[in-house]
């Protein structure tokens, strides 16, 4: 929908961790920098910390993508919180390592021979942890006994440990001492000041093709920054929600009125800070315990323009809404077709045995994204019949298709793996649509729907 509402080429706020879209703020900028003289010298440990949703997935990425694969083999692990030998199991798993025992003494063993290979063939083998913050003292330790392996005096294995702040607390602790001194670098990453969240939200869109539409007024963006205090994944949060927005009500321009709007419905900070600036602006406030002045009619007449104004048109955006839904649901019953197709070939033939774990997975996340839309709906009192049809018979064919999955698991020919193939590919691209629904259903049917609006977690595969 803000695809392709705005000519996008694809969503310029996606919260996974994606190198297109890394932004080379100061700060982000310098600690790329510091990760790339760690890859010069050839040894040590270089640090990176930030807070949560800081970038510093997305500047790992970044990095990863400028490396020379044929040169350096990585293993990036994303699992911290595991014990010596699990750690050893991890990095064997990475540089695709098959240790002749699982005891430790045989994980040791292949490491240092893999490690010493790729030395003398003049390679370089790179170890990047991810929320190292996660790493139990003893692990870090066994990672540290790791980079004593050399090979003619140079090191044969260099760490990055990336985290959250508390892990230079845990390296500050006096039993680290022998780490910190193989410690060559280290950078804290900051949060975007305003005028960086201002060139951050433009480079996102800029990624996708940003030809001016929308527009983001400099209100808007200040509120977007005192909302998310410039954390870039917050932002992204944020300017997801207000795209949406905008594309429903038709906006070329998202003004403060709109930000502040959509902001607060998120659960934001934003409705204190509002109030908190209008009294700060406001010279003539009565003091305490004054009675206020009744509001002249004039400014009743606007006030009840303006509301006016915003009824109409976030009824546009629910009769835009009604046929984007339509659609939607249309596709997911188009899948019935390749359901029966399943339903006649999955229980027959032979050959290799498709992975269908993955697909079951996907069908149960589809058949609960449509239960808990058809309830929110059906639920709503105050929405028209369109919003509301019939899922029922799309989930019980989904729930019959899981149990023929179940079934046909060991019968399964090539040709039903092709089947099974495309069906998932449908399947994660009509959840994915399904939480675009949720989303901008809730958001257009608001406070009518009654109770809190909660919106599903992201659909993940």
């Amino acid at each position: 929908m803000i695809e392709e509402f705005y000519g996008f080429s694809a969503p310029p706020f996606s919260l996974s961790p994606d190198a297109r879209f890394f932004y080379d703020s100061p700060g982000h900028r310098q600690a790329l920098a510091y990760l790339q003289f760690g890859l010069q010298q050839g040894e040590g440990f270089i640090v990176i910390t930030g807070e949560i949703g800081a970038g510093k997935s997305t500047l790992i990425n970044r990095l990863l993508d400028e490396l020379d694969r044929n040169s350096t083999e990585v293993a990036y692990i994303t699992t911290s919180n595991v014990d010596p030998d699990d750690v050893l199991r991890l990095i064997c798993s990475q540089f695709h390592v098959t240790p002749q025992a699982g005891d430790k003494a045989s994980l040791l063993r292949a490491v240092e021979t893999y490690l010493i290979h790729q030395r003398r063939l003049g390679r370089r083998a790179l170890v990047i942890v991810d929320e190292a913050q996660n790493l139990p003292m003893r692990t870090i330790e066994e990672l540290r006994m790791l980079s004593n392996i050399s090979v003619d005096g140079v090191s044969a294995i260099q760490c990055f440990l990336v985290g959250q702040p508390q892990f230079k607390a845990i390296l500050a602790d006096p039993d680290m001492e022998q780490l910190r001194q193989r410690v060559i670098a280290s950078y804290h990453l900051d949060k975007l000041n305003q005028a960086e969240t201002q060139r951050y939200i433009d480079h996102r869109m800029q990624v996708v093709g940003w030809t001016g539409r929308p527009q983001f007024t400099d209100d808007a963006v200040a509120a977007i920054y005192h909302a998310t205090n410039g954390v870039p994944r917050r932002i992204n949060n944020a300017c997801s929600r207000l795209l949406m927005h905008g594309a429903f009500e038709g906006l070329d321009v998202i003004d403060e009125a709109a930000a502040r709007q959509i902001l607060s419905e998120m659960g934001t900070e934003v409705a204190e800070s509002a109030a908190s600036d209008s009294a700060k602006q406001d010279d003539g406030a009565p003091a305490a315990g004054a009675t206020a002045a009744a509001p002249a009619p004039q400014d009743t007449m606007t006030e009840l323009n303006a509301r006016l104004t915003h009824l109409e048109r976030r009824l546009s955006g629910l009769e835009r809404s009604q046929e984007f839904i339509s659609k939607s649901l249309a596709a997911l019953r188009s899948l019935e077709g390749r359901i029966e197709t399943l339903e006649t070939n999955g229980t027959d033939g032979s050959g290799e045995t498709p992975d269908l774990s993955g697909l079951r997975l996907d069908i149960g996340d589809c058949v609960r994204q449509i239960a808990a839309l058809d309830q929110r709906l059906t639920e709503t009192q105050a929405a028209p019949s369109a919003l509301a049809p019939d899922l029922t018979p799309l989930e019980a064919r989904l729930a019959g298709l899981e149990a023929v999955l179940q079934d046909s698991a060991g019968a399964a020919d090539p040709a039903t793996a092709a089947t099974l193939t495309r069906i998932g590919n449908d399947l994660r691209a009509q959840a994915e649509i399904l939480q675009d629904v949720m989303t901008v259903t809730m958001s257009l049917l608001g406070p009518s729907a009654g109770g809190e609006i909660v919106t599903p977690a992201p659909y993940t595969n």
